[in-house]
């Protein structure tokens, strides 16, 4: 009986033995698998757990380490989390404000009282004899000229003579002379402007420099950028042609005294604008006035300077400007009707673009050097002269303070006020954050390959 028992319980170990087999080959392959990836991901998450467990308790960033540390409750972990989320909002919040500050309002405006440790540029002229076409010159032009509209052509030449930024709608259209032909007929039909220049007892060599504005044909004293806006430079055809020129301006003292520039001999009347030697004269921001034929205009103007340190020059990019080529360039694309990149387009499209609003940012932009004059309460005296039109200018009051640009909150200052910020809510340094990119690469490149 005895015998029996074992013989059957035997049996059944086969039995069982023999199913477990039956099932193995039964079960797909997938399903092995599957469990396996899982035992994977499991062993990956657990690494990776137990690695970011690991960087916090090294971690410098104060804080961190009570998130993991053992014996912790969830109320104390709880708690830690809403410390350290607020340490981290504060720290963000306040170095936000603090590149905000830096980019938008690094410079800080003082004053230098020292008036005569400094010169002031004395003001440039630009002179525009109106008319400013010569009636005899015009008579033949139109006489001889194959254009069947005598009156139109005549109505539509002196019209263009004496445009501005102000009166280009007034133009009438009128598409027998091309566009790109405009500067060189009212160059050609100019009146004569040959005046005295006397520079007072200053000593200087100073010249009249025909320049073109959106006055038409004019002539600038005292300017170091008239030359590069000239018809001569200008029929070059070639805006990067620099001119081999020792442009030279008048730069004044208050211990001269007062100093003076006086045009005489004008044979008609003039408009006269007052501005910087760096600037180009435009009506919308430059003081102009008019002068009848046999009058005498005296203008005297009190300087205003403002400069600026070359650590400020450098944040406001004075050195990346536009070349001064360009500057006029631009200047008078957008200011003049004789401008050269016209060719081939219709007057009307040029006023309907004037019209809405011509920005004057290329003259802006230059006029912002390191040292900005501006000119004003401008002082006028116009009568009448047995000797003739005339033009006198000068400086009514010399500046007796100038203001001064510095840059206070530089890059440094931002960096120490940012990390400032760190050490204030997370008592981190440079080398907290560099420990995150040592744990990111080193560090984790030898916990992968068990090099603990």
């Amino acid at each position: 009986m005895r015998n029996y028992n074992m013989l059957y319980e035997k049996a059944i170990q086969v039995t069982l033995v023999q199913n477990e087999l039956y099932y193995r080959r039964m079960t797909p392959i997938y399903t092995i698998s599957t469990k396996n990836k899982e035992a994977t991901s499991k062993s990956f998450a657990n690494k990776a757990k137990e690695y970011f467990v690991v960087y916090l308790q090294t971690a410098s960033f104060h804080g961190f380490g009570h998130l993991v540390a053992p014996g912790r409750h969830p109320l104390e972990i709880i708690l830690w989390l809403v410390f350290l989320a607020l340490s981290i909002f504060g720290s963000v919040y306040l170095s936000s404000s603090t590149l905000a500050r830096y980019q938008h309002s690094p410079a800080v405006v003082s004053m230098d009282r020292d008036m005569l440790a400094w010169n002031t540029s004395f003001p440039a002229a630009t002179v525009c004899p109106s008319p400013g076409i010569d009636p005899r010159l015009l008579k033949v032009y139109v006489r001889d000229s194959p254009e069947p509209d005598k009156e139109m052509l005549e109505q539509f030449i002196k019209a263009l003579a004496n445009s501005s930024y102000i009166n280009f709608e007034s133009i009438p259209l009128y598409d027998r002379i091309p566009s790109d032909h405009f500067m060189d007929l009212i160059l050609n039909l100019s009146v004569s402007f040959k005046p005295t220049l006397a520079v007072g007892d200053t000593g200087a060599m100073l010249t009249m420099q025909p320049t073109i504005t959106e006055m038409g044909l004019c002539y600038t004293i005292n300017s170091e950028v008239a030359i590069y806006n000239s018809p001569k430079y200008r029929a070059e055809n070639r805006w990067d042609t620099a001119i081999d020129s020792n442009v030279t301006t008048l730069l004044v003292h208050p211990l001269d005294g007062d100093v003076f520039l006086l045009i005489s001999n004008m044979s008609s009347s003039f408009t006269a604008c007052i501005h910087g030697p760096l600037e180009v004269p435009d009506i919308a921001n430059t003081k102009c006035y008019f002068a009848l034929d046999g009058f005498y205009l005296k203008l005297y103007v009190t300087a205003f300077t403002i400069y600026t340190s070359a650590e400020a020059a450098k944040y406001y990019h004075f050195h990346d400007l536009i070349t001064l080529e360009n500057v006029i360039k631009r200047a008078s694309e957008e200011m003049s009707v004789f401008s050269r990149e016209q060719s081939g387009t219709q007057l009307d499209l040029f006023v309907q673009h004037v019209s809405h609003g011509v920005p004057h940012q290329a003259t802006k932009r230059y006029a912002m050097s390191l040292a900005f004059i501006v000119w004003d309460d401008t002082k006028v005296h116009q009568k009448w002269s047995l000797s003739g039109t005339q033009l006198q200018w000068g400086i009514n009051t010399y500046p007796r303070m100038r203001f001064r640009r510095d840059i206070i909150f530089g890059f440094t200052d931002l960096l120490v006020a940012v990390g400032s910020m760190a050490a204030l809510f997370l008592g981190c340094s440079v080398l907290s954050f560099l420990e995150i990119i040592y744990f990111l690469t080193l560090r984790l490149f030898f916990y992968i390959n068990g090099w603990k």
